[in-house]
């Protein structure tokens, strides 16, 4: 709420393109629908450097990632994507608004586990600050 967290996110974002952290890998960010044309503006504000591909919609095709770095997306394209979204490599994921994810046997939660192909320089950030390995080690926050 105003405290820049889109801000540092696409920050880091550009660092690891910069240092080229990324590699094969993409960035997954997960957002409510009515946060995609905020998400899309902040990144053509603040870089110029990133085409994010916006993966929603009933045109969307999984097939056209592959072209992109970082993947914008809802919470309902990926629970109705996630079986070929955790086919793709994903150096980071990004969850907006995770306080969405009330428990961990909705759908929501469970489409939201998709691996970062098991790197161990992986990570996953929720849109209270926090950074974690995984969703599941911050879990008290979605009870």
């Amino acid at each position: 709420m105003g405290l820049g967290k889109t801000l540092q996110v696409i920050s880091w974002i550009c660092r690891m393109i910069e240092n080229k952290s990324l590699s094969d890998k993409k960035v997954l960010i997960r957002v409510p629908t009515s946060l995609v044309p905020n998400w899309e503006s902040e990144f053509n504000k603040f870089t110029s450097s990133i085409v994010v591909y916006t993966h929603y919609g009933a045109q969307r095709k999984v097939e056209d990632i592959a072209n992109h770095a970082v993947v914008l997306t809802t919470y309902g394209t990926v629970r109705a994507d996630a079986a070929k979204l955790k086919k793709l490599k994903w150096a980071a994921t990004i969850i907006d608004e995770a306080q969405n994810i009330k428990k961990s046997c909705l759908a929501t939660d469970k489409s939201c586990k998709i691996n970062q192909s098991g790197s161990s320089h992986s990570h996953e950030w929720d849109s209270c600050g926090k950074c974690s390995n995984g969703l599941l080690e911050h879990h008290g926050l979605y009870q």
